[in-house]
This record gives structure tokens, C-alpha cells and sequence, in this order.
């Protein structure tokens, strides 16, 4: 288990903080404007706390449909399961502008505070959270009108990048917990942005809000790959980075890639440790490759052994980039840093939802429980 360094453990105290959270941002206006107001009739009130807390939950229910702010308060006054589930009587609903200045009012990091609380609740129920997380990093297109505005670069934080082909927009990077599949920790970066580069960020961010005492390895695939990532990795959060080989870092690392490759495609069902790799590798394998005993890539074989074996548990970050993907709009990104992080506040608030409802195979499908 991960505990949290500031989440609260029990369900009735996170949701107080959330709401407390919420309702502080959503009912504080802008300077010089006025409060946001409950549209809809002509007793319009200022917001309170309640009404923040349902325009909040009205925001995350817009991540799942995909609407425009207009078309998240239609979709609110002519559905009454939706109105009722958000405690709104007819005449409260928000009207679009109001609804987009509670977004706009929204700052990544108190939605990280909320994406923390909301993790810690869920990973208390996994005897194995926190012992392995998986770190991997995927592009979302930047919203443009027209090409001129892309090569005038008028797009906010956006930029030409490759990753699976080229693209103009940004990059989105995760930590996800293997045991729960949840995003534990998200950060954003340009689309330029080298996936070396935007590691040490990622991992502050995810050392900065949890306990990792539990931690066994971080995994990640070859473009995390470096020495220095490892470092950093075993400074802060006290275990191995267990990388997959960059071959393109040297010619003797493509050998050992290629040699392990061999090895677990021939071997695969009979190893059980690294060191029933290291028995089947050939005697004279580290001399052949210019390695000498001692050396940093003596040690690397030894990882990259172990990453091999532990390849598996990375399949869990596809299924959860899968989901804020398809279920929480994250590739329909306009607001950029605020939309991304709402996108997993709104993935793991299924799953919490899906625990408080005693439906816990639900947890990993938003679609069936939405």
C-alpha cells in the first residue's frame, strides 16, 4: 500500500476535504468580476458551498460527455437523473458561463490535492499498492484553428514533437500504480519535451505527495532509459529504475538487449530469478561486449534482467492512458494543463465511486458503471 503523506484515510474526512477544496475555489470570484451566480430564474443566489461542490461534480460528468460548457447545462436541465444525482433543483442549474468560469477558476495543483485524496482511499484496499508503479508518457494534439495559428506558435505551450510520428501539441506523463491501475501522479509538458527531461518532474511530483517505503521498482520503457534517470530515481524513492534497453545508447547495449531477447524467447518458462538468466548467458559475454567486471553496465545486465521479468506489469499504463482517453476526454484537451489533470480526477473518481457503491468490479470499467 501507498499511504499518502497528506490524504486523509477515511472516506467521510475525504469527502469533506474535497468539498472544502471545491467549494474555496469554485465560490471565490475573480478580481473585478462578480460571484459566479446560479442561473435560471430570477431568484439567482450567489454560489455556496453545496452548489460549488455540484457545479464541481458537474465539470468532472463534462470530462465523460464531452460537451461544451453551453451543452453541459442543456444536457443538465433536460436530464433529471443527472439534475438529482447533482442535487439541483431545475431552476439552479448554472448557465454555460458560469459553469466555464468555475473551470477557468480551477488550478492544476488543487486538483492534484483532490487526485491525491481520492488514490489514497482506493490504494488502502490493495494489500500489494505501492510496491511497483509504472512511468510512461503519451501526446495529445494542441486545438488549433488554422495552421497559421500552429506556425505563428499563438497555441499555448504547444509544440512540434515525435512520438509515434509527428505531432504538434504537448505530452502528458504518468505514474500509475500496478496493483490498483490508477494514475497516482500526472504532469504535462510540450510537445518537444525529451522523455528523459520530463522524468524528474514526474517522480518529484510523485515522491512529493506519497509514502514509498513499500516501493520495489519503478518501470518504464526504453525512452526513460539512462543512468542518470536511474540515480535519480534510487536518491528519491529508494529503489531500482527498471528501464527497457535503449539500443541506440551504444553498440554493446544492443548486444545485450538482443542476447536477453534470445535468452527469455528460448529460456523464458525456466528462469525465476535474474540469476537463472546469468547462469544461461555465455561466460564470455562481458568481455565480447567491452564490459568490464565492476562497471556500471555489469549492473545493467542485471537490471535489464530484471526488467525482462517484470516486463508484464507495464500493460497496466496502456489500459489506464486507454481509458482517459476514451472515457475522460484527456486527447480533448483545449484548456491543456487544468483539462489533463481533471481527466484523472475523473477516472479515479469512478473508481471511487465504484468502491462506495460496493461495486468493486467496477472499478477498472468506467463504462459500465457511467
Amino acid at each position: 500500500m501507498i499511504p499518502t503523506k497528506r490524504a486523509i484515510s477515511t472516506a467521510t474526512n475525504f469527502s469533506r476535504r474535497f468539498s472544502r477544496l471545491l467549494s474555496q475555489r469554485f465560490s471565490r470570484s475573480r478580481p473585478n468580476e462578480p460571484p459566479l451566480w446560479s442561473s435560471g430564474s430570477s431568484r439567482a443566489t450567489p454560489s455556496t458551498p453545496s452548489n460549488a461542490v455540484s457545479r464541481a461534480a458537474a465539470l468532472v460528468l463534462r470530462q465523460f460527455e464531452g460537451d461544451s460548457f453551453d451543452a453541459l447545462e442543456r444536457r443538465l436541465r433536460r436530464n433529471h437523473s443527472f439534475r438529482e444525482a447533482l442535487d439541483y433543483e431545475p431552476e439552479d442549474v448554472p448557465d454555460g458561463t458560469s459553469l466555464w468560469r468555475a473551470f477557468d477558476d480551477l488550478h492544476p495543483d488543487e486538483l492534484r490535492d483532490c487526485l491525491q485524496s481520492m488514490c489514497g482511499d482506493l490504494l488502502a484496499d490493495h494489500d500489494h499498492a505501492g510496491e511497483f508503479v509504472v512511468i510512461d508518457g503519451t501526446h495529445i494534439a494542441a486545438w488549433a484553428n488554422t495552421r497559421e495559428e500552429i506556425d505563428d506558435g499563438e497555441v499555448e505551450g504547444a509544440s512540434w514533437g515525435k512520438h509515434e510520428g509527428k505531432f504538434y501539441g504537448y505530452k502528458v506523463y504518468i505514474v500509475v500504480d500496478v496493483a490498483a491501475e490508477l494514475p497516482v501522479a500526472i504532469t504535462m509538458e510540450t510537445g518537444s519535451r525529451n522523455d528523459c527531461a520530463a522524468f524528474e518532474p514526474l517522480i518529484e511530483e510523485f515522491d512529493e505527495r506519497y509514502d514509498t517505503d513499500d516501493l520495489q521498482a519503478a518501470l518504464a520503457d526504453a525512452g526513460f532509459d539512462s543512468q542518470g534517470n536511474r540515480e535519480f530515481t534510487q536518491e528519491k524513492l529508494n529503489c531500482p529504475l527498471l528501464t527497457a534497453i535503449n539500443p541506440r545508447r551504444s553498440a554493446p547495449l544492443k548486444a545485450i538487449r538482443d542476447e536477453i531477447k534470445e535468452l527469455f524467447k528460448n529460456h523464458g518458462d525456466e528462469i525465476d530469478s535474474p540469476y537463472d538468466a546469468l547462469e544461461r548467458l555465455p561466460q564470455e559475454q562481458l568481455s565480447e561486449y567491452g564490459v568490464e567486471v565492476g562497471s556500471v553496465e555489469e549492473t545493467y545486465i542485471f537490471q535489464a534482467i530484471k526488467e525482462r521479468m517484470h516486463r508484464h506489469l507495464r500493460a497496466g499504463v496502456e489500459r489506464v492512458f486507454s481509458r482517459l482517453k476514451s472515457f475522460t476526454g484527456l486527447d480533448r484537451v483545449r484548456a491543456v494543463e487544468t483539462h489533463v489533470v481533471l481527466s484523472a480526477v475523473a477516472l479515479v473518481a469512478t473508481s471511487l465511486t465504484a468502491k462506495r457503491q460496493g461495486k468493486p468490479g467496477l472499478i477498472r470499467s468506467p463504462s459500465r458503471l457511467i
